[in-house]
This record gives structure tokens, sequence and C-alpha cells, in this order.
């Protein structure tokens, strides 16, 4: 009998609560409860095989076990607040695929008014909800921010800059005045913003594995195919879900270290502004780090970044990734343990460059956009074991409103030129993280971004909307700049049906696209981060 939990609405209970430390608060609690699971749920007699991400599932010796597994862990999600769904089966797929039992947290009371910081549940006189202080308690302890500064501490990771400082990650960049028994955290939030760079922005990242739906297929039928039994399919689900997240975390954990390292060179003459007096007790000051980690579990991160460094960072994650995912399944006692590509496994991104004032309930779905935009472009053939590449893609935002991607894009860096009859594409976006596969790599662009660089920005402020401009106006603002700037005529000269480098040709030459405007995303971004502070 297994007995499989799925926790409904994540994104919603995490963020329902417009506050970052709500949101730190939010995530935590969801780690928190699938700790519980596992530590908690072996006394009621069942077997523990995987938990992590809001998900879990559990082999029950018995329908009792599983029922008893059942009210506890519906009491437990209900006493955070959060909607749970159940499936359970004598068949782990089964259970896996209909947790269709759903227990909806409803507040005990309904009498009062709407909570004043959340507006989500009824309490007297419209004071803070339990649940909220709740969150804000859980993002005090901060989980896993201790861990994380634990283990690189553990595993010597801490560059030697930042050895003598207790370390912690942001969890405010907007003072909050002490109220309700809150603390203050004036000071903390002024700091971190002074370790994003004091100009209001940060990045969001967020990264999901590849390939992990084909791997349960192929296992499955594998299974079916050698006559496995359930028993297998429990160990491999546990091996492989172990492996998965000692994969992510240790990559997490190297990733980190490196742009750690360049941010403490970078932010030298500066690091007294990040630090904050010392916790009671320590005589050590507490150095704001310019990240936050909200959740990393399975092959899931999600994480708010300084803005310069977040490329990077997603470039030595998918470096760590997918050589700790190769070297997992070598070692792994249960073969094999990534079935469905041989033994490789990687790590796909998306960035989102915003300002610290836009919603992160609509920052961070905009986010995952971007990342299910980098995992579908480059999806590999599932009927081979080859492994989905690498990749990313990202944007920047300096609108209020937003609709996707895609449509953005659409808008914005498509046409058709009615004077070549050509479609124009301004953007090659998303890209591989590593060379050598055919298609544009970001270390391509992160060259051209370099060369772009000595042109004057008052330049390459105009070379976006030259472009979007039909074929002959183009060329007359390249020949206009070609003499001063011999690089943009190299990359964007259209001289009949001689192409600049920098274009490429598709669908009989009815298709023609560049990634210099997505390099120039990427220095503007730069260039805003080097600005003097701002206020704004």
């Amino acid at each position: 009998m297994y007995l499989c939990y799925d926790i409904k609405g994540i994104q919603r209970y995490i963020f329902s609560i417009p506050k970052l430390k709500c949101v730190v608060g939010g995530s935590g609690l969801i780690a928190e409860f699938d700790r519980d699971a596992r530590e908690n749920g072996g006394p009621t007699g069942a077997e523990w095989i995987f938990s992590g991400g809001g998900r879990g599932a559990f082999h029950c010796p018995s329908q009792d076990v599983a029922r008893s597994l059942e009210r506890h862990l519906i009491a437990a999600a209900h006493s955070i607040g959060l909607d749970i769904r159940l499936g359970i089966d004598e068949a782990l797929s089964q259970a896996a695929h209909h947790a269709d039992r759903l227990y909806p947290y409803c507040p005990e009371s309904l009498d009062g008014m709407p909570c004043r910081v959340s507006g989500l549940w009824p309490s007297p006189e419209g004071k803070p909800h339990p649940l909220v202080g709740l969150r804000y308690a859980t993002a005090r302890r901060d989980h896993l921010g201790t861990w994380i500064i634990d283990r690189l501490r553990e595993f010597n990771l801490i560059p030697p800059a930042l050895q003598s400082y207790e370390m912690s990650f942001f969890k405010s960049v907007k003072p909050e005045p002490e109220a309700d028994g809150w603390d203050d955290d004036t000071a903390e939030a002024q700091a971190g913003q002074a370790a994003l760079g004091g100009r209001n922005r940060w990045a969001i990242v967020a990264m999901d594995g590849n390939d992990m739906g084909r791997q349960f297929l192929a296992f499955e039928a594998n299974r079916k195919r050698e006559n496995w039994g359930e028993e297998t399919m429990r160990h491999w689900l546990r091996a492989m879900s172990e492996s998965l997240a000692d994969c992510t975390r240790r990559a997490f954990l190297n990733s980190l270290a490196a742009v750690l390292e360049a941010w403490a060179k970078d932010t030298e003459d500066d690091l007294d502004d990040c630090v904050v007096e010392a916790a009671s007790g320590s005589s050590t000051e507490r150095l704001i780090l310019p990240f936050r980690p909200l959740i990393l579990g399975g092959d899931d991160v999600t994480m708010l970044c300084h803005p310069t460094y977040a490329m990077s960072f997603v470039q030595q994650m998918a470096k760590h990734f997918q050589n700790l995912a190769r070297q997992a399944a070598k070692d792994a006692k249960i073969q094999p343990l990534w079935p469905a590509t041989g033994g490789e496994l990687t790590i796909s991104a998306g960035i989102l460059y915003a300002k610290t004032t836009f919603p992160l309930h609509m920052a961070i779905p905009y986010a995952e956009s971007l990342l299910a935009s980098a995992k579908g472009r480059f999806r590999a053939d599932p009927n081979t074991q080859e492994a989905t590449p690498a990749a990313v893609d990202w944007d920047a935002i300096t609108d209020s409103l937003v609709d996707t991607p895609a449509g953005r894009r659409n808008r914005d860096l498509r046409f058709l030129d009615r004077e070549l009859n050509v479609e124009i594409q301004l953007t090659r976006r998303p890209y591989l993280l590593e060379d050598g596969q055919g298609h544009p790599s970001i270390n391509s662009l992160v060259q051209l971004k370099s060369q772009l660089a000595s042109i004057p920005r008052s330049v390459r402020a105009e070379i976006l909307p030259n472009l979007q401009r039909p074929w002959s106006e183009r060329v007359a603002f390249l020949t206009s700049v070609a003499k001063r700037h011999p690089l943009l005529q190299t990359q964007l000269g259209e001289d009949g049906q001689k192409l600049g480098s920098g274009w490429d040709q598709a669908e009989a030459g009815q298709k023609r696209a560049t990634g210099l405007p997505d390099a120039l995303l990427l220095l503007n971004e730069e260039h805003r981060m080097s600005q003097a502070k701002a206020d704004d």
C-alpha cells in the first residue's frame, strides 16, 4: 500500500503575502513540512520513499497505517495553512498519479476583520493572523539559509575575505518599522540594499532539471520489460530522489561559492555598508549577502540574486550539476540511475532582471516562464537517450505591466520587413549554456557583449530602435555609424544577399535573426548596476 501527498497551490501559498519576509517564511514552512513528513512519518509504521518540493511518497504495510499517516499529514498541513492532496493505492504509480483526495485548509473561526497584513484570514479587530506570525518566525529562523552557510563553512567554500564575518542572506530590502512584536529590520534592510549594489534591482533565478519525466517513463518501461516488482521501483525512486537532491545541493554550494568570491572582490571597499550589528551573544559582525535562496529541493532552485552575478551563477550551476549527476550515475548501487538519458542529467534556467519593487507574485511566474522557454526550445528527442542540453533564457522588466516572454518578443522583436518580404527576428533567446551543439551559446554572446562595451552608450541606445525599422532605414543607420564603429557593420550589415556575421538566415532566406540585441540587454543591465546608487 502506497501513500503519496502533493501540496496544492504552492506558488499561491508562498507569494500570497507580498512581503519578502513572508515569502521566505512561506517557503521555509513548506520545506519544514517535507522534513517533518520524512522524520515523523516513520512512527506511524510507514516507510519513507521521498519528499521534497511539497511532494512525497511512503510505503505503508497496511491500510490502517496509511490512514494513520494520512491523518498526520492533513493535521500538519492545516496547522500551517496548507491545502493538501493525497493518493492511496496498492501501486506506487497510481498513488502518485491519482492524488485526488483534496483536504483544503479552512480557518477554525471566520469571525473578525481581514488580517491587516495579509488580508487572507479573519482575525479579531483585523490584527495579524497567527499564520502570518508563523511565517515571520520561520523567516527569522531561516533554516535553509543557515543550512547553506553552515555547509559553505564545513566544506571550506567561504572566500578568505569573508571568513571573519558571520553571514546571512538578506530577508528584506525595504525597512519595515517594528510592529506587533516583530523586529525592526531597518538596519538589515539597508545592508541588504547595499549588498545588492544600492540600485533597487535584483535578478530572479529559476532553475529546474531537464528530462526528469522521461526518467520515470524509462524506468517503468524497463520494469515491465524485466518484470521487476514494486519493491525495485520503490528502491530506485528513493535512490534517484536522494541522488538528485544531493547533486542539486552540492552544485548550488559550489556555484554560490564562486559568485561569492567574485562579489567579495568587487565589493571589497564597500563591505562595511553590508554589515549589521552582531547578534545577541556574539562578538562577530554579521554580513548580509546579496542572495536570497527561496527554494532548494529536488532539482528545483529559486533564488533572488545580485543582477551582476546571476548569469555567472547559472553557468556554474549547470556545469557542476551535470558533472555531479554523471558521477552519481557511475557510483549508484541501483543501475541505471538516469535510465532515459544514458547516465547524463542537465539543468536549465530562467533569469528575470527587475526592480525590487516589482511584485514577486508576478516576477517568480515570469522567471519560470523563461525557464520553460529554455527547457522547451532544446528539448531532446524522447525516442533517443540524448539528454536535453542545459539552456538559459532571460528578460529585463522596466514596465509595471507585463504579459509573457513570447508575447513581449512577438510584439517588440519580431516583424515582417515588407521591403524584403522577410521576417526579422531581433533575438535568439534562449541560449545554450555550453558551446559546440549547433545553437547559439551564452559564451559567444558574452564575448559579443564585451566587444559592444567599447561603443558609446548613446550609440548603443539607437541600435535596437533602428533595427526595428524597414531595410532601407536600417542600412542608412549603419552607414551613418559604420566609419566610427565598424563592428556594427560587420555584425549587422545587409548589403543585398551579403549579410553581416551577426545575422542567421532560415527558411530559404525568408527569415533572418540576430542576437546582438540580446548582448545589448545584458550590457544595459551591467550599466544600470554600475551607476551611482539610487534612492528610487
